[in-house]
Order: structure tokens, then sequence, then C-alpha cells
């Protein structure tokens, strides 16, 4: 048997992109070329990797038990080829970073700033989406690591309580419970709320800790962004609850109301995830080293 690199590299691009053709596009290589790397790889393991639904190509039980170590391959021949590139001394690599949108606008960039000052060799890749999808490509193995604010039960992803977060209430200024020294259930059901979308953290816990304990909830708008709640907020059109890293500053300018919620329990982790089976290459662990200075 002699499997090789490219063939690997071609099988994680498919694993990725499920389809021949944008994988090979991704790899700068031709279609044709892919799928010969993948029939040949197949051939040598005897074993299908995928399952064929008209042009995409979904991992099977094999492919899934292949996927975790064709990437550590590939991430142990990259840190190979780093060893001898750059000076000995340099720590030097790819890293692929995800995290939930709160944690990238808000926390993410002052840990990028740190690595980049101290570690200049490191390359680094993030992708910033709600907390499911980023879970998502994680398990995928699209990601060394991540930071979420949702909570994740995944047997194969290890969970690490990484800070603590609030969500708040917000209105505009001129909203009607802003008079109030503090708000019951049955106040806020009756205005509309303005909310994140399914999949994200925020709405997780929205979900569990006050919609759960409204006779009734009124969802006016689900937008996937932060900014767009609160500029929602500020023109009057309903409520929102939203971490306490993204409307300070605004409740300090005198740009948003905090209504005040005392039989309401806000409190939150925010989480930092890697895979069991990930290789900690040298990277991941720098990246770890910055997560856990920035606790």
């Amino acid at each position: 048997m002699h499997i090789s690199l490219r063939q690997l590299e071609v099988f994680t691009a498919i694993a990725r992109h499920q389809q021949v053709r944008i994988a090979a596009e991704s790899l700068h290589m031709s279609q044709p070329a892919a799928s010969m790397a993948l029939a040949e790889l197949e051939k040598q393991l005897n074993t299908r990797l995928f399952d064929r639904y008209s042009n995409r190509l979904t991992l099977n039980d094999q492919g899934q038990r292949m996927l975790a170590l064709a990437c550590e391959l590939l991430g142990r021949a990259n840190d190979l080829e780093n060893l001898f590139l750059h000076d000995s001394h340099t720590l030097c690599g790819s890293l692929s970073i995800g995290s939930s949108l709160t944690i990238g606008s808000y926390l993410l960039p002052s840990i990028i700033a740190t690595m980049q000052q101290e570690f200049p060799g490191i390359d680094g890749h993030y992708s910033i989406q709600n907390s499911e999808k980023i879970i998502d490509k994680l398990l995928r193995h699209e990601l060394d690591a991540a930071l979420i604010e949702g909570i994740c039960h995944h047997p194969s992803i290890e969970v690490e309580p990484w800070r603590e977060d609030r969500l708040l209430i917000v209105a505009s200024t001129d909203h009607p419970l802003t008079k109030e020294p503090g708000s019951s259930a049955q106040q806020l059901a009756a205005y509309p709320w303005i909310v994140r979308e399914t999949g994200s953290g925020t709405r997780a816990l929205f979900d569990y800790a006050i919609a759960s304990k409204l006779p009734r909830i009124q969802i006016l708008l689900e937008l996937e962004q932060t900014e767009a709640i609160k500029q929602a907020v500020m023109a009057g059109l309903g409520l929102a609850c939203l971490s306490e890293l993204a409307v300070t500053d605004a409740i300090n300018e005198g740009k948003l109301s905090l209504i005040e919620t005392p039989f309401l329990d806000l409190k939150r982790h925010f989480y930092l995830l890697t895979h069991h089976n990930q290789h900690r290459k040298p990277t991941l662990e720098a990246f770890l080293g910055l997560c856990h200075s920035h606790r």
C-alpha cells in the first residue's frame, strides 16, 4: 500500500466540499485528477469512503474514521515542512480557528492581535458564524479549535469553560419599561422581541431563560447580526436580549436602556472547543495558551 499525501489532501477536500469539482478547484487541480486520486485511495484501502447522491459525496462510516487520521497526518506533514523551512526557534505553521458571532466581534480580535505580535509566523484562518455552524465545522475537522457561546454535548468534542458572560435585556431609551424599577414576566410578554437566529448560543439561552418563563412571546424579527438587532431596538421596534459585551457601550452612550429583570438569571459561559481526535500541533497549543491568558 502506498497512500500519498496528495491522495489524503484530495480526500479531505472532498469531505469538506462534498463535490469533486469544488474540491479540485480548492487544490488547483483538474476534476479528473481529483477523481482519479480518490478512486486510487479507495482501491488501496479496498473500501468506499463516500456515499454518492447525485453530484454530492457524503462521508460514510469508513470515511468518518478515515477523516480524523487523514487530518492528523496532513497536520504532521505540515509541521515537518515548517520545521526545516523556518528558524527552529520561530513557531510557524497554519491554524484554523472558529468562533461564534459575539466572541468573534468582541473578544477574538484581541487574541488575534496578541498572536500576531508573539507568533508572527503563524498563518491564521478564522471563521465567524453561529455556534451550531462552528461546531459542525469542528466535527468535520475544518477547524483546529473553536470559541462559542452555546452549549455543546457532542461526544467527539472536548468542551472547556472559558469565560463568563451575561445577557442583558435592552430597549430604546423612550420605551415604557425604562420607567419601571423592575419588569415582571407579564410586562416583558406585552412587547415584541428582536432575537438572534436559531442555532446561535444567545438564542439558545434566550429560549431557555426568558421565553420559557413568559406567558407568551411575541417575536417580531429574527436577525443574524447583533448590530442589526441593536439598530432595530434603537428604532423602537421591540426588546432584545444580547451579551453585555455587545450593549455596554450603547447603554453608556445613552443609545439603549437597560431593563432590570431581577427574576431572571442570565449568566452564561463561553466555551473553548477542540476535537478529541485533533492533532495538538504546536500552533494549536500556542493558540490555546493565549486563550487561557485571555480569561
